[in-house]
């Protein structure tokens, strides 16, 4: 027999949902095969079965499991099974608290989802089948309903974040016609979607090899942890939830496979597919608030990071008589403890120039070995 356990899926969760269950209980699956799919506060991920043998589901769907617990088990004969399945007690240790009996109808789900009440509260509604309604009653009398489990999750990050992190903030104001003029020509060029967050992670990962410390984290006792790359992670928000998928070595890929890359993460994100390991690993982050009117932006830094870049809306000036001049106020919040505002600044002053040569940006379409 072979113990089906949860692994530790990302460093914010305590516990997971299990959503289903990819194969019915008494089921033959192979070694390596996907058996499960559990929800994290940030995406849903797969659970595999390190044997092949006859599945036995120790967990009803949409039971939490923490990390470490037993969800499931391997027999290795059908024998076995039968075996385990005539002596296994009322309430097999892997399974959920008989609150997860009650039955729950898929549109009180989606209403669940909605409203932002966990799933675990409708059991104590004293009833054997939950519908919408009763989900939209529970609502109504309790309007300070509790929040989301990705809301929940981003709420400790921010808090953990103004906890442990003396954030400063700096912008510098940059004009855009350059890099908008090369970005329209090189998305003709490339044949995908180029635009100022493209090019801003590509030059994001060009300023490492001069500002390795803009990536780098404070360590404690006097020491940080320095990037061997640049991993950046973007913000994506679907209006559900925010993300942080990381564009790996931005430090050493063209703009066209940056922006690639990104679409599919805003895809995904969409599709609320996106995968554990596509949210981990980043040193230094990305805050996208590219809207029309958008002045200056001053994010959280992430914990674990020593910075994050804030793309604003552009916004524009007349110009001579007739002619306008479009600009941004590029952000910067640093953790002081890792970077002083000499750095901070000539770190913005790098992407400032990155970003206002025409030239400079277009070489981002051969990668960083082009960038003078």
């Amino acid at each position: 027999m072979n113990e089906i356990t949860i692994p530790k899926l990302n460093n914010n969760d305590t516990e997971y949902v299990l959503l289903e269950w990819l194969h019915d209980d008494g089921a033959e699956v192979e070694q390596g095969a996907a058996v499960a799919v559990v929800e994290t506060s940030k995406a849903t991920e797969e659970i595999l079965s390190d044997r092949g043998g006859i599945l036995h589901q120790g967990l009803p769907p949409m039971g939490t499991c923490a990390v470490g617990a037993v969800i499931g088990r391997i027999f290795a004969t059908a024998a076995d099974y039968e075996d385990f399945q005539s002596e296994v007690p009322a309430q097999d240790p892997g399974t959920a608290p008989a609150a997860a009996e009650v039955v729950i109808t898929a549109p009180a789900r989606e209403a669940a989802a909605r409203l932002g009440i966990d799933l675990s509260r409708l059991a104590t509604l004293g009833k054997k089948v939950v519908k919408a309604a009763d989900v939209e009653n529970l609502a109504a009398a309790n309007p300070t309903t509790r929040m989301s489990r990705m809301q929940r999750a981003i709420a400790d990050v921010v808090s953990e974040s103004h906890r442990q992190i003396p954030a400063a903030f700096v912008a510098m104001r940059v004009t855009a016609d350059p890099a908008l003029t090369a970005a329209a020509e090189l998305t003709r060029v490339a044949g995908e979607t180029i635009g100022l967050p493209e090019l801003l992670i590509a030059a994001i990962g060009r300023a490492r090899a001069k500002h390795g410390q803009c990536f780098s984290s404070f360590a404690g006792d006097g020491t940080i942890r320095l990037a061997d790359g640049a991993q950046v992670g973007v913000t994506i928000d679907t209006g559900s939830g925010l993300f942080l998928p990381v564009v790996r070595d931005a430090d050493r890929r063209p703009v066209a496979a940056i922006a690639a890359q990104l679409m599919n993460f805003r895809i995904d994100a969409l599709r609320e597919s996106l995968r554990a390991g596509d949210l981990d690993g980043a040193n230094i982050a990305l805050s996208l608030h590219y809207e029309p009117d958008i002045v200056v932006a001053q994010p959280i830094v992430f914990p674990g990071h020593g910075c994050i870049v804030s793309l604003p809306g552009v916004l524009a000036e007349p110009h001579g008589a007739d002619g306008v001049t479009r600009y941004l106020n590029l952000g910067l919040t640093y953790d002081h403890r890792v970077i002083n505002g000499r750095e901070a600044v000539a770190f913005l002053r790098f992407l400032k120039t990155q970003l206002e040569d025409a030239e400079t940006v277009t070489s981002f379409a051969s990668g960083p070995t082009a960038t003078p």
